[in-house]
């Protein structure tokens, strides 16, 4: 595993009224990139679910190179208040 790719909680209206858990578009293009130059690359999209220290597990479990959190537009203003 090289990289692994987070999104906070996903509380937009789509996902809300769709009940559908959708992969942010943002981080399939990234991942497509990444794989394009031959790292190996695990999504997980939805945080709130796991709690933080499944994370820490899952991360240290993985032992990626990098992480990256990448929060979408629609998941920023609640993270900031």
């Amino acid at each position: 595993m090289d990289v692994a790719l987070l999104n906070p909680q996903d509380k937009t209206a789509i996902k809300n009224q769709t009940r559908i858990n959708f992969t942010p578009l943002n981080l399939m293009y990234f991942t497509a990139s990444l794989e394009r130059v031959s790292f190996s690359v695990k999504i997980d999209d939805d945080l709130k679910r796991w709690g933080s220290g499944r994370i820490a597990s899952i991360i240290e479990k993985l032992n990626p190179l990098m992480v990256d959190v990448t929060p979408t537009t629609a998941t920023i203003k609640p993270k900031i208040y």
